[in-house]
């Protein structure tokens, strides 16, 4: 896996030239850092990880909201169920929700690609 790495320069301009599978980085204020990554499947062992030793944590209780087409909904009622289920899963005191992304599936899609 690749982690990018803060280099302790002050950010410059990102320069990408031609395909960006093939991009040229000619100045930035990180590195790339390659890093061995253990995947384990932790299916029966969901407890075994916790926000503070795996940087995520599982729990098995489930949002009641199930609507997921409209934003404005998502975020005037899925938002605070969220909120109030991770302070109780995870004992925070606060939780700041900013961003969501949606991914819609579509036959169409499919048939027109």
């Amino acid at each position: 896996m690749t982690y990018q790495q803060e280099n302790g320069t002050k950010s410059k301009d990102l320069i990408v030239e031609g395909d960006v599978s093939e991009s040229h980085i000619y100045s930035a204020s990180w590195v790339q850092e390659e890093h061995t990554v253990k995947i384990e499947d932790l299916r029966g062992k969901e407890d075994s990880v916790t926000l503070d030793t795996a940087g995520f944590q599982f729990s098995k209780k489930g949002a009641k909201h199930e609507s997921f087409a409209d934003d404005d909904v998502i975020k005037t009622e899925y938002y605070p169920e969220s909120i109030e289920l991770i302070k109780k899963v995870t004992g925070a005191s606060r939780i700041v929700l900013f961003d969501h992304s949606q991914s819609i599936f579509s036959k169409s899609l499919l048939l027109n690609y």
